[in-house]
Order: structure tokens, then sequence, then C-alpha cells
């Protein structure tokens, strides 16, 4: 019998690679617009900290939980630094990225920030700027890196 295990960017099987850290207010649709841009990629969940959002947040992270690996937490509305605090001490992964629940991901954006960390690792901190990322999609992965290091 085999078993198939992706390793493929993490060595420690119990943890993931990224989490994706968003703190929430009252957000939902821009909450469910990002959620739908995170691909279904085993090396990666997402925590979320809704902070005493009184919309369907709740019910848009549940329809999302089947798809991807979703932590959610619910506290009553301190703040999006508590929010965010909160949602980076429930994360279990290896790097954290900090996202805003009325950005999204570009085609392909996860799987660059994965084969980035993936070739770095000697490396502990890193800072993807999200908006020219949008621009340098176009080029190769290659021509991605290549920036990043000028940027780092």
């Amino acid at each position: 019998m085999t078993r198939e295990i992706d390793i493929s960017l993490n060595d420690d099987l119990s943890m993931k690679k990224l989490a994706i850290c968003i703190p929430t207010y009252n957000r939902s649709k821009l909450l469910d617009r990002l959620l739908n841009s995170i691909p279904i990629i085993n090396n990666i969940t997402v925590s979320i900290c809704d902070d005493g959002s009184n919309d369907n947040t709740y019910q848009i992270v549940k329809n999302h939980q089947s798809r991807i690996s979703i932590d959610y937490v619910y506290q009553q509305n301190r703040g999006r630094a508590a929010a965010l605090r909160k949602s980076i001490l429930n994360s279990k992964a290896e790097f954290v990225m900090i996202v805003d629940s009325d950005d999204y991901f570009e085609k392909q954006g996860i799987e660059i920030i994965l084969k980035f960390l993936k070739n770095n690792t000697s490396k502990s901190f890193f800072v993807f700027p999200i908006r020219i990322m949008k621009i340098i999609l176009n080029f190769s992965p290659f021509h991605f890196l290549e920036f990043l290091r000028q940027v780092i």
C-alpha cells in the first residue's frame, strides 16, 4: 500500500509552509473574493480572526472550509490590531503572511510565493510587494524572484 504525502516544500509534516493571516470585520463579500483567490494547495492554511462582524462572514468562511484549510476565530470587536494578533497566534505554519480581507491574490500568486520560500531557505523574513506583484506576474517566476532579491 502506498500513501501520497506532500513534502515538496516542508519537511515537518505536521506544520504547513505558509499561513495566510486575515483580520476581518463586516467584509463578507470582500472576504469571499479573497478566499476564492486562494488555490487548493496542501501546504497552506488560512487563519481568520473575525473582529465582531454582524454580517455573514461566518457563513462565507464555512462555505470555503471544505475547499481550503481555515482556522476561524470570532472575538468581540477589539480592533484590527487585536484581530491580527489573534490570527497570527492561531496560525500553524513556518511562515506567516498578513493579508487584509479586501485584498486578493492574482492567478499563480501563491504558487510564486511558495516557490520563492522553497528556493530561499536561508532567509527567515520576506516582504512581498502585492501591488507590484500584479504587474510582475506577467513575467516568469525567475524575473519575479530577481525583482524580490533587489527589493529585499
